[in-house]
């Protein structure tokens, strides 16, 4: 099994979002964490520090910042960036629903090797967090059917799309386990 290091650049997904910060929130009433609030805020403070990108979704940017949201989210708002839709998005999002991925679960992955950087002028990520594991085993089993599907969709596009890569898919657990120790 390979080593797992801290991604340069990294999707959260929106239950990793919601967990680290109902984690914050707990953290700082003084109450104890359950493990995957615990986990999900540790591995969020770990990629601050470790100075890489870290993105959302549009769609995850507008929940956070609804009034209700915005007193617990905007600590972390500095350290997130919003990838926005980059060409050829929406048709990779259908691709991936149709190897059995739910819309979202299709439109963060979809957002991983097509979503745009403005400040950064780059698109995709290197990987992408999630919690739900069921997604992630879906995605590595397979992998080699997205991936050739992938790589005939890419080799028709122009530049710079044909560039794009799959990203990795990590959950926060995986993360977690070597920097905890």
């Amino acid at each position: 099994m390979s080593t797992i290091s801290l991604p340069t650049s990294c999707l959260l997904d929106k239950n990793v979002v919601r967990e680290a910060l109902r984690g914050l929130v707990r953290a700082t009433l003084g109450m104890p964490l359950p493990p995957r609030q615990g986990t999900s805020l540790g591995v969020v403070h770990a990629l601050i520090a470790h100075g890489g990108l870290l993105y959302i979704t549009p769609e995850l940017w507008h929940l956070l910042e609804r009034p209700a949201n915005l007193p617990i989210a905007s600590p972390f708002f500095s350290y997130l960036r919003v990838l926005r839709p980059g060409r050829y998005l929406k048709r990779w999002g259908r691709r991936l629903t149709e190897e059995g991925f739910s819309h979202e679960g299709a439109l963060i992955r979809s957002y991983a090797s097509f979503g745009f950087d403005a400040l950064e002028r780059t698109f995709g990520v290197e990987s992408v967090l999630a919690n739900d594991l069921r997604m992630q085993d879906r995605y590595v089993h397979g992998f080699p059917r997205i991936e050739a599907r992938f790589a005939r969709m890419i080799r028709q596009l122009k530049a710079p799309y044909q560039q794009a890569t799959l990203p990795d898919v990590v959950n926060a657990e995986e993360l977690w386990a070597p920097i905890a120790l």
